[in-house]
């Protein structure tokens, strides 16, 4: 998935550089005849709830130096805790380091999106799909029922702010709504909200018979040691055995629509590359033995399944690949560390900065 890069206030005073390059400005210009992506969108607004002003909780940060700590081998610490990447971290980091410094050190709230949720409970409603229901019984009546189960659970708590904006917490108890009274609007949102959901389900059994899919792992973390304290973890939504040779497929769901191809070759093999960045770092962890001593796994083949639009993608593995991912990885680790001890994370304007939590008071952010 690509995102775009976003940005919020400078932590220390002084208003840091804004770099717009020749690459985001076409970017913009794409954006405004073809729309932002969904869902690089929903990725770039994060997982938790909403902070209203960027920079007034940017001006109360500490320094640098009282949030890290050097250790030996390289090492690095964030408020005490190691400091690890993930794809998501690599990504944002590359497209607005100052995103990055927001969301995943200081680690301030952002609030749900609807493609968002949507796409958390979809993924949750596969994960049981294929952990707990009999191969004979993985239906699209049954996935569904699985996402509406997993949505009585956090309409009311966790997500209750996407469609009972005004209400008060009120009884969070399932079907309740804490005696609130929503608008028609809201309640039409819901309502379409989850009607697409299903539909994308709906998608997802056009892709694939889930009755005949035997995978090795759902929801699986991974994770290596790179060496020189780089640490890497992420999330294979599925991994399958597709040969007798224990070879490896892993299968990533996407509930977006499938990035275009309509631009030239060049930067048609761009997103191409980009969308599949994330799938080459797990088959980088898989083959330098991660879960903790497993050994070296062999990918053969990635899968990215597009339910917004019914869309699949499938490439072999590239050994050489995996190898510039490696170099990629190691590239944004060394750039990270260079920005902690320069105490400098610089933000860069792009298309979607119309879209991040942080955008008010951001120096790069261009309305």
């Amino acid at each position: 998935m690509v995102l775009t890069t976003i940005c919020a206030a400078a932590s220390r005073g002084a208003r840091p550089a804004v770099r717009l390059s020749a690459r985001h400005v076409s970017m913009m210009s794409q954006t405004q005849h073809s729309g932002p992506n969904v869902d690089a969108a929903a990725a770039a607004l994060g997982e938790s709830s909403s902070s209203s002003d960027g920079a007034d909780a940017s001006a109360s940060q500490p320094k640098l130096s009282e949030r890290f700590a050097f250790l030996p081998d390289g090492v690095v610490q964030v408020y005490g805790r190691k400091l690890m990447l993930s794809p998501t971290h690599i990504t944002t980091f590359r497209q607005c380091p100052r995103l990055y410094e927001l969301r995943h050190i200081e680690r301030l709230p952002e609030p749900p999106t609807e493609p968002l949720v949507a796409g958390i409970l979809v993924h949750e409603a596969l994960e049981q799909l294929y952990k707990y229901v009999p191969a004979a019984d993985r239906t699209l009546p049954k996935l569904q029922e699985l996402f509406r189960d997993a949505w009585r659970k956090v309409r009311l708590t966790r997500y209750r702010e996407l469609f009972f904006p005004e209400s008060a917490e009120g009884d969070a108890a399932d079907g309740d709504a804490g005696g609130a009274t929503r608008s028609e609007a809201d309640v039409a949102r819901e309502r379409a909200w989850g009607q697409a959901a299903l539909g994308k389900m709906a998608n997802y059994f056009t892709l694939e018979d889930p009755t005949e899919v035997t995978p090795e792992s759902v929801e699986q973390w991974v994770g290596a040691s790179l060496g020189g304290g780089l640490e890497v973890r992420g999330k294979i939504d599925r991994l399958e055995v597709v040969d007798s040779d224990g070879g490896l497929a892993i299968v990533d769901y996407k509930t977006g629509n499938a990035p275009s191809q309509k631009y030239s070759a060049a930067a048609n093999a761009k997103i191409r590359r980009d969308a599949f960045f994330q799938l080459y770092v797990y088959a980088l962890l898989l083959r330098e033995g991660a879960n903790d001593g497993a050994g070296s796994r062999d990918v053969r083949e990635l899968r990215l399944l597009y339910l917004g639009d019914a869309t699949p993608v499938t490439e072999p593995v590239d050994p050489a690949r995996v190898d510039a991912t490696a170099a990629e990885v190691r590239d944004v680790w060394d750039r990270l560390v260079a920005a902690i001890k320069e105490e400098t994370f610089e933000p860069i304007a792009g298309p979607l900065c119309k879209f991040c939590a942080h955008r008010d008071g951001c120096p790069a952010y261009l309305p």
